[in-house]
């Protein structure tokens, strides 16, 4: 009697098990949940790497890296990470707390569960940095739609506010720009010269007062008789070079810095790049500095030129604010078209001596203020230790 209960028994189950079987249909639209549910765990927007815009302040990668340099990046209270500026981290760690919850992270926790609060691998991540550059070229001309000078007026103002340089190295200068600068920034002094007797446009050097000490300043003509009124070469336009040396006032240290605008030529960057160097190695000694509109692309025979003994921070820095690639003369001004990533539309440049200065930053303004432009180039504003 018992052996008959229990194949009776089996006996029902196996029928059960046939009535729960499910259909190809029913399989089918099982899979598809499955699949479903695989693609959910797929990286969620909140995952993806925060889109830093130049001037702000980057967060940390995984990795512990700071994602830009940021426009307070200073541990003196200044809003570039100028002058006396410290890491804000005296282990060496600069990334604030590493991603991963590993022993390295700033708490100290070695081996500690996770904490409920992620948010702390976004906060920022300063760049430990003492010196800030510039190099602008701020237009010249009076644009319709909204782009006069006296309208780009504020938002130049607020490019340099929100970075607070060291050094600007401006370009296309005209009295308008002459004027205004030195009362729009107060703190400031202006070095400027017209690039011939008639003064309408020439080159500036704008500096902080209350970082940098002024020692010696000039300029010289881009060409055959660099010390007469002259045009060079095969260019178009009577160019100069202006240049200061600078003391850093936290440091005791000396730079000097040049500031170009080249014309468009092969010779003219070759010649220019002659006499520039000329100039550097009778400096050598002291940290050079080269910025400005430089009328060529990356990879030219100019660019080459002046690669083949000064860098760049564009190149050098590991984890930049800006893509090294980002364009510094977009197309259409003032309604831009593109602010995309393309080397083909990078023609202003700061270069250094890497043996003599280290490279922490590269960034690019190129985001509007109050839904306009300060020029038809962004600026270029790199970040370094002297």
């Amino acid at each position: 009697m018992k052996k008959a209960l229990i194949a009776f028994t089996c006996i029902f189950a196996l029928l059960l098990s046939g009535c729960a079987q499910k259909s190809p249909e029913e399989s089918a639209a099982l899979d598809t949940a499955v699949e479903n549910t695989q693609d959910s765990n797929q990286t969620e927007p909140g995952d993806q790497p925060t889109v830093v815009d130049p001037g702000t302040t980057g967060g940390s990668d995984s990795s512990g890296n700071s994602s830009g340099g940021s426009s307070d990046g200073s541990s003196d209270g200044s809003s570039d990470g100028s002058s006396g500026s410290s890491s804000d981290d005296s282990s060496g760690d600069s990334s604030g707390g590493s991603s991963d919850g590993s022993s390295g992270d700033s708490s100290g926790n070695s081996g500690s569960p996770p904490s409920d609060d992620t948010g702390s691998e976004n906060e920022p991540v300063l760049k430990e940095s003492n010196l800030t550059l510039m190099a602008f070229n701020i237009r010249n001309g009076d644009d319709t739609n909204g782009h006069t000078r006296a309208e780009r007026r504020p938002r130049v103002k607020t490019i340099i506010d929100t970075y607070q340089p060291d050094v600007v190295g401006l370009a296309e200068m005209v009295p308008d720009w002459e004027e205004w600068l030195p009362k729009d920034n107060p703190g400031y002094q202006l070095l400027m010269h017209y690039r011939d007797s008639g003064q309408v446009e020439g080159l500036a050097i704008l500096y902080n007062t209350a970082t940098l000490e002024l020692q010696e300043e000039d300029f010289f003509w881009l060409s055959e008789t660099p010390e007469v009124e002259s045009k060079g070469w095969d260019g178009d336009y009577i160019r100069i070079c202006t240049w200061a040396r600078f003391k850093h006032k936290a440091t005791g240290e000396v730079f000097v810095y040049y500031n170009i605008h080249l014309d468009g030529t092969t010779t003219c960057h070759n010649g220019s790049y002659t006499l520039i160097n000329a100039e550097i190695r009778k400096n050598s000694q002291y940290p050079c500095f080269v910025g400005g509109d430089c009328n060529m692309t990356v990879g030219s025979e100019g660019h080459n030129t002046f690669s083949q003994t000064l860098d760049e921070a564009r190149i050098l820095v590991d984890d930049p604010t800006t893509d090294m690639t980002a364009t510094t003369v977009p197309s259409g001004y003032p309604r831009v078209l593109d602010t995309a990533n393309n080397s083909s539309h990078i023609i202003d440049y700061l270069f250094h001596q890497e043996d003599k200065a280290t490279a922490v930053d590269y960034i690019i303004h190129n985001t509007p203020i109050d839904g306009g432009y300060a020029s038809d180039h962004y600026p270029v504003i790199c970040k370094y230790m002297i």
